[in-house]
């Protein structure tokens, strides 16, 4: 199979048939074929996000193709979600590893882009283009076009005196990568089967909050998705918005996969670990109270995890002392993942 018959077969059919009836449909004039997409829109902003996935830095190397493209889909999304965006059309790049034989080729595809379609069918995503190619290792690139119905929420936008809202409990990803990794670490033996599935599970499979994101950019100007951990990505906001942030650790939602640890050790995953995507907001207390009114559903969903100040960087409140360092690492080291620190 030579290289468009591979995205015809896989890729290009099921993008045709699968999503003819989505609300983007008639805004594709050309798609997966040529040598770009064309697409038809009004003068609305787009919102356009890309990210790459490599195996064994970004997904464990045995991470099966349905998780892959789960999660290969889903970082894309919880960026729209950030910016309060519709998800309209994305791209595909993928090179697959020379290593792989052709029936491994074949097997890898066939579960991979089923699951693609499926999820994006899900979100009325379509798939307007890209690329395939073989490498060294399996990579994953996927842009994501989404438009706007209100002002993006911009990690510059926050002010001194904003509730910093997030949307969910952490942990669980970076619990999940540390089992995978360290199977056997004396430190996740008391974790027993469910707490373990749970975790892989929100590792191998998050979810893009976009409802909550399309909810939110009503009364908020400023969100971020928590794709590095709560400090690093809290922490550009307030490096583009020139504020601080201060954190009441105790108000910090850990997930229930993390119950049985040290509390100490739990917190750290919470405030470093990546891959969660929830949705961190900076928003005014009368802009709160007003979708706490009219919005209940989403805003239940949500916690007050602190408020940003005047000054510079974060600084974390915990058992009323601020805290210089936790579970023996200095707060000034937990920064979240780095690709070239």
């Amino acid at each position: 199979m030579d290289e468009f018959s591979l995205i015809h077969h896989y890729f290009a059919s099921q993008a045709t048939v699968k999503q003819k009836n989505t609300i983007n449909s008639n805004s594709v004039i050309l798609g997966i074929g040529d040598d770009a997409a064309i697409v038809s829109h009004s003068r609305q902003a787009l919102a356009i996000s890309i990210d790459s996935l490599i195996s064994g830095i970004h997904f464990p190397e045995h991470t099966s193709a349905r998780d892959i493209a789960c999660k290969a889909l889903m970082v894309n999304l919880s960026d729209l979600a950030a910016m309060g965006a519709t998800p309209a059309w994305f791209t595909l790049a993928l090179s697959l590893p020379t290593d792989f034989n052709l029936r491994q080729t074949h097997q890898w595809l066939d579960v991979f882009s089923q699951e693609l379609h499926q999820l994006a069918q899900s979100y009325a995503l379509t798939l307007i283009g890209g690329d395939t190619t073989r490498g060294s290792q399996l990579s994953i690139t996927i842009q994501i076009a989404g438009t706007m119905q209100h002002p993006p929420m911009r990690r510059a936008n926050a002010r001194a005196g904003d509730m910093i809202l997030l949307s969910g409990t952490l942990g669980a990803a970076a619990l999940g990568l540390k089992l995978l990794q360290h199977p056997q670490a004396s430190d996740w033996q008391g974790i027993d089967n469910a707490a373990r599935e749970q975790a892989i599970q929100a590792l191998n499979r998050p979810q893009a909050e976009i409802e909550k994101g399309q909810i939110l950019a009503r009364y908020c100007q400023c969100a971020i998705d928590i794709s590095d951990g709560l400090l690093a990505d809290l922490g550009h906001i307030c490096t583009q918005s020139h504020c601080g942030a201060h954190i009441f650790a105790e108000q910090v939602p850990r997930a229930s996969c993390l119950a049985t640890l040290p509390a100490q050790k739990a917190l750290r995953l919470a405030l470093s670990g990546g891959d969660d995507y929830r949705l961190c907001a900076s928003m005014a207390p009368e802009k709160w109270q007003q979708l706490q009114q009219e919005h209940p559903e989403i805003a239940n969903h949500f916690f007050c995890i602190g408020h940003m100040t005047s000054g510079k960087g974060i600084t974390i409140e915990y058992q009323q002392h601020i805290l210089t360092e936790l579970d023996g690492v200095p707060i000034s080291s937990l920064g979240g993942y780095n690709h070239f620190g």
